[in-house]
């Protein structure tokens, strides 16, 4: 069973990789495939792909799963049979796809193939089974007879085509040995039906040094094609010491003709060839809870990021200055020499010095510089891929937790970095204790936001918030607002405390009508004053159903709430006098990078005399005095 073990992590490594980039063929030939999605939707689509490429076969774990059985063709050694993965729906009858693993008789030099088959038939293994771990099964004979029916070949090894390469085990490297090479096809799963011929939408070839490991590999490359079989792409992967793949991979785009019409990297980061054009992507995500609350608020807030045309704007200039330098970086990236850096400060699970590569341009004394990716080889999955100044990142780029140039705080971005710091940009950084993590976008003083931004802390359950406007030293400070999944403040922030504005919350009935809302009703307008029994009271005093005909009009008659401990002021009154040692002043220098762009701040302080003053107690029951805000009616004259 090693042998299989070869094919099922060849397609887990592609399935898992494939289904992070929703740009890719595999998905897209579907619609192409089926334009009028006649034959399964994309939901039923992506259930059976899951099916049958990672589920069941997706983790090594076939062998719990498979029946093996007897075949009278002669060239098979072993053959095991696994259930019935889709049940195709005729008009007739059911018709079941199986999977087949063949291990066939080693040729004269001794080289073994190995496949894995996707057949039909008409017959149910599963038949006899009473429940779920029954391990009888039905129909073998008959079943068997149809695996050489049509078979659909998944993946298989090519033992005539093999190169020496390093084996590596645990960062060490020892003796070359032969890897055999292995084929994954990947076909689209609306063509999977026995009246249909199989579409080949994908392909991955590579040598496997280490056949025991998931996801070990000396090199790996996809192919894609298009329905029609034509080449429209392909995905390198760039693999680490001991065959682990980086998190980051190059994709090369092709135009009907085959001619190379744009070049990325992760989707992220890359250039269209005819234009010379070039592009860097930012993507924020908005908690589905705050979406689903907020949809009226949140609505304008951009989220799809063009970085490049915003760090335009900063500088004032173009922050790409050589392309044909890029051009180069992206089309010949293959072609490129690598560059070896030890970091002995550092050491490995194993005791070794982190080793670094990197592959792109270099100036003249052979230092990376210009445009290149630069890796840990034999640890952690960090990088940083993007401009480069005498050795280490400057520059535009995509950061990965990179350490080798010994930043303060370890942190993933994408944008304008200076040094070892981002300046402009997206940075993303996890919650301590695991509980979610924040995206954070907009002008960086010393790792904190400052000017103009946005903040996004999110779970996987839905649960977060949006925090949107003027920040100083990473908190709001001025204009801004803030929607979590319960409420929603907008107004005057004072480091980051809400001072007045806008505070909905328990009194939110949906997205749409709360206290204050302006409605349309019976061709005049109404102020929804409150909310009960079912009934909405409006500010001319009757009430109407909450199921009435309301239209929106847009606007909003709110006033801000004084509070009644504090009335108002924000304070209570005087408490003890208190002399303080004296007043303290603060004052903060700017020191600018090789860009002219603000890196990083100097701060001095100085004391004045001794002063006394009296101290008042701030009122915890407001926030500045305001408690919220209450509905206001329209008046007569205004309807």
């Amino acid at each position: 069973m090693k042998s299989l073990r070869i094919l099922l992590i060849v397609i887990t490594f592609l399935l898992v990789v494939v289904a992070g980039n929703t740009q890719s063929p595999i998905f897209s030939s579907r619609n192409a495939y089926d334009p009028q999605k006649n034959t399964i939707g994309r939901a039923q689509y992506d259930f059976i792909y899951n099916q049958l490429y990672a589920r069941e076969i997706g983790w090594g774990k076939i062998s719990s799963f498979g029946i093996e059985v007897r075949s009278r063709n002669k060239q098979y050694n072993k053959v095991y049979l696994f259930g019935d993965y889709i049940k195709s729906y005729t008009l007739e009858k059911k018709t079941y796809l199986y999977l087949a693993y063949i291990e066939m008789d080693p040729d004269a030099s001794g080289n073994k193939k190995e496949q894995l088959r996707l057949f039909f038939s008409n017959h149910n293994i599963r038949e006899k089974q009473r429940w779920a771990n029954d391990t009888r099964t039905a129909n073998e004979k008959e079943i068997v007879a149809d695996i050489d029916n049509k078979p659909i070949i998944v993946a298989e090894t090519q033992p005539d085509v093999f190169l020496e390469v390093e084996r590596y085990y645990e960062g060490d490297s020892g003796p070359k040995v032969k890897a055999f090479g292995t084929t994954t096809y990947i076909y689209d799963v609306n063509s999977l039906h026995p009246n249909n011929s199989p579409v080949i939408i994908g392909k991955l070839f590579q040598y496997k040094p280490e056949l025991l490991r998931k996801n070990i590999y000396e090199s790996a490359k996809l192919v894609n094609y298009n329905p029609n079989g034509i080449v429209s792409g392909s995905i390198d992967y760039i693999t680490k010491e001991g065959g682990e793949v980086l998190p980051m991979f190059r994709i090369e785009k092709l135009d009907e003709n085959g001619k190379l019409k744009e070049v990325n990297f992760n989707d992220i980061i890359g250039m269209y060839m005819d234009s010379g054009k070039v592009y860097f992507k930012g993507g924020l995500g908005i908690p589905v809870g705050v979406k689903e609350k907020w949809p009226a608020a949140i609505r304008d807030l951009k989220t799809d990021l063009n970085l490049l045309e915003e760090i335009n704007q900063k500088l004032t200039r173009e922050p790409v200055e050589n392309k044909e330098q890029l051009r180069e970086f992206f089309v010949n990236f293959n072609k490129l020499d690598e560059y070896e850096l030890i970091d002995e400060s550092r050491k490995t699970v194993f005791g070794k010095p982190v080793k670094y590569i990197y592959k792109g341009t270099f100036n003249k004394e052979g230092v990376p510089h210009g445009w290149g990716i630069m890796y840990a080889a034999n640890t952690d999955d960090e990088y940083f891929l993007g401009q480069f100044t005498n050795g280490m990142p400057d520059g535009l780029g995509i950061r990965n937790y990179f350490k080798l140039d010994k930043p303060e705080e370890i942190y993933s971005s994408r944008g304008l970095h200076v040094g070892n710091q981002l300046v402009y940009g997206t940075k993303f950084t996890p919650v301590v204790n695991g509980n979610g993590s924040y995206a954070t976008h907009g002008d960086f003083r010393l790792g904190e936001l400052n000017g103009t931004g946005i903040r996004i802390w999110s779970r996987s359950d839905g649960v977060g918030d949006v925090t949107v406007g003027s920040f100083k030293d990473g908190r709001l400070h001025g204009a801004g607002s803030v929607y979590d999944n319960n409420k929603s403040l907008v107004g005057i922030f004072e480091k980051g405390s809400f001072v007045s504005g806008n505070s909905i919350t328990d009194k939110i009935y949906d997205d749409r009508y709360y206290p204050g809302v302006v409605v349309l009703y019976r061709g005049k307008k109404y102020v929804i004053m409150k909310k009960e029994n079912g009934m909405f009271l409006l500010d001319d005093g009757s009430s109407v159903s909450t199921k009435a005909d309301l239209t929106l009009t847009g606007e909003r008659s709110l006033r801000a709430k004084a509070c009644l401990i504090c009335n108002g002021t924000g304070y209570l009154k005087p408490t003890t006098n208190t002399v303080f040692s004296g007043v303290t002043k603060t004052e903060k220098t700017y020191q600018t990078g090789p860009t002219g762009y603000i890196v990083w701040e100097k701060t001095t302080k100085s004391t004045t005399a001794p002063v006394t003053t009296s101290r008042t107690s701030r009122c915890t029951a407001c926030a500045g005095g305001l408690a919220g805000n209450e509905p206001v009616p329209l008046g007569t004259n205004k309807r």
